[in-house]
C-alpha cells in the first residue's frame, strides 16, 4: 500500500464505485462504442496505486484520484482504461523501451478519442473531457503506437522538445493538449503490464489480444448500428477491414455444396400488396440457404491478428452474401480443435472468442467432428489456415466435402477444394 494513502471509509469509496457504474451508463448512452468495451473491464478499488490501471481483466483505481476528476474527467479515464487492452497495449511493447512505449500507447489512445468527440452531436460532447497534464497532439492522429514510438524521443519526459506542437483542443470547455514536455506525461499506471507467470498480464498474452480483437469488433458493429452513420474515421477503418470479404461466397459454396433454396421470400414483400396491412411472400423470388457448414480457424503460433481479421471478414462476407441464410458452427484450433459454437448471424460470429496459440495439427479438428457430432450435422467443412503443418489422409473428412481458405500462395493442399486470401 501506497504510505500516503489513508484507505476511505466502506461509505466514502460506494461513492466512487457508483460514479464509475453511472460513468459507464452514460458512456453506453452517448459513446456506445466505449461504454460496450468498457463493460469488459471488472473494476476494482486498490491504494496500490495513483491514479488508474489495467491488467486486461480489471479496472483498477484509487478512489481518491476518482475523487478529484468532473464526470467528464471520469469518464475520460474509464475510456482511456479499456483501450489499452482492445488496442492490445498491453502485449505489444516486445523490447521497446517502457516509458517511451508508454507514451506512445497515451498519445495513441487520446487522439482516437478526440476523432469521436469531434463528430458527436452537441449535446453529448461534454461527456468526454480530457483530465489536464493528458498526453495528445493532432500530428499523431491515425497512427499507431509502434509508428508514434518511432517519432518520439529515448527520454520523452526529460526532453524540452518532444511533441512542440500545440495539440488542437476540443471545442468548448475542453482544454488544449500540448504534446509532450511542460509537465505531460501518461495519464494512468502501467506498471503491471510486464508481468509474467500463472495469472499474470503476459501469461498467454497472444490469447488475450485475440479475445479483445473480437471484443472490438463486437462493440464496433453494435456501436455502428447505432450511430446513425455519423462515425468517427477510426470505426469506419475499423469496419471496412472487417467486413469487406474477397471472395464471392455464393460461387464458393454453389460449387462446394449445393444451397437449399426457399420458394418464397417476404424480404422484400411482394409489391403488388404494398399498400395492404400484411405481407405476402414474394412468389417470384428464391432464397438460396445454407445451413450446417463448419468454419475452423487456425490460431497456431504462426497466426497473428492480420490473419485472424481477414478470416473473420471472410465468415462475416459469406453470412452476408447469402443475406442471413447461412447458418452452421464456428471453431478454432491450433495443435487441439476447440469446442465449435453455432451460429446464425454475424452477431454470433463475432462473439466467438479465438483460442489457441500452439503448433498446428490439421488432424485435430477432423478429430473433434467424428467424435462430438452426428454425421448429419455437417454439410461442409472450411478450414481457414496458412498450411503450414502435416497433411491428413483425405479419409479423415468422411466424405463430407472440405474447401481450404490459404492466406498465401505457397501452399497447395493435397485434396479438397481450396481457394486463396491474401493478407
Amino acid at each position: 500500500m501506497i504510505a500516503d494513502f489513508k484507505p476511505m471509509t466502506p461509505d466514502e469509496e460506494k461513492v466512487q464505485e457508483d460514479r464509475l457504474i453511472r460513468s459507464r451508463v452514460q458512456m453506453l448512452m452517448a459513446f456506445p462504442f466505449f461504454g460496450i468495451l468498457a463493460l469488459n473491464l471488472q473494476m476494482e478499488c486498490s491504494y496500490n496505486i495513483a491514479t488508474a490501471a489495467t491488467d486486461g481483466k480489471k479496472f483498477f483505481y484509487n478512489p481518491y484520484f476518482l475523487k478529484g476528476l468532473s464526470e467528464g474527467e471520469l469518464n475520460w479515464i474509464v475510456v482511456h482504461e479499456v483501450l489499452h487492452p482492445a488496442l492490445k497495449h498491453l502485449w505489444r511493447k516486445g523490447d521497446r523501451q517502457h516509458m517511451k512505449w508508454n507514451y506512445a500507447c497515451d498519445y495513441a489512445i487520446h487522439c482516437i478519442m478526440m476523432q469521436f468527440i469531434d463528430v458527436a452531436k452537441y449535446e453529448v460532447k461534454d461527456k468526454l473531457k480530457m483530465p489536464k497534464g493528458c498526453l495528445y497532439d493532432k500530428k499523431y492522429d491515425n497512427m499507431g503506437a509502434e509508428e508514434i514510438y518511432d517519432l518520439l524521443p529515448n527520454d520523452p519526459s526529460q526532453n524540452a522538445q518532444f511533441g512542440n506542437g500545440k495539440g488542437q483542443g476540443q471545442s468548448g470547455n475542453q482544454q488544449q493538449g500540448q504534446g509532450g514536455g511542460d509537465g505531460q506525461t501518461p495519464l494512468d499506471d502501467h506498471s503491471m503490464w510486464d508481468e509474467a507467470g500463472p495469472g499474470q498480464t503476459q501469461e498467454n498474452g497472444q490469447t488475450k489480444a485475440q479475445e479483445w480483437e473480437g471484443k472490438m469488433v463486437s462493440a464496433a458493429k453494435a456501436a455502428e448500428s447505432k450511430s446513425a452513420g455519423n462515425l468517427p474515421g477510426f470505426l469506419k477503418r475499423l469496419l471496412n477491414k472487417l467486413t469487406k470479404p474477397q471472395k464471392d461466397w455464393r460461387v464458393l459454396l454453389a460449387e462446394f455444396v449445393e444451397p437449399e433454396t426457399d420458394d418464397y421470400s417476404f424480404n422484400p414483400p411482394d409489391r403488388r400488396f404494398s399498400d395492404s396491412d400484411f405481407m405476402l411472400p414474394d412468389l417470384n423470388d428464391t432464397v438460396e440457404v445454407v445451413k450446417k457448414i463448419v468454419f475452423y480457424i487456425d490460431t497456431s503460433g504462426s497466426i497473428g491478428d492480420r490473419e485472424l481479421t481477414v478470416a473473420f471478414s471472410e465468415i462475416v462476407g459469406a453470412i452476408g452474401q447469402f443475406q442471413g441464410k447461412l447458418s452452421g458452427y464456428i471453431g478454432f484450433f491450433d495443435h487441439a480443435a476447440y469446442p465449435l459454437k453455432p451460429f446464425e448471424d454475424v452477431e454470433d460470429v463475432l462473439e466467438a472468442r479465438p483460442e489457441g496459440g500452439g503448433g498446428t495439427s490439421f488432424h485435430a479438428p477432423f478429430e473433434h467432428i467424428k467424435d462430438n457430432m452426428e454425421e448429419d450435422d455437417v454439410a461442409g467443412i472450411i478450414i481457414l489456415t496458412d498450411g503450414y503443418a502435416s497433411w491428413p489422409d483425405e479419409s479423415i473428412a468422411n466424405n463430407v466435402p472440405v474447401l481450404w481458405l490459404i492466406n498465401n500462395e505457397d501452399v497447395t493442399p493435397p485434396w479438397g477444394l481450396h481457394t486463396t486470401i491474401k493478407v
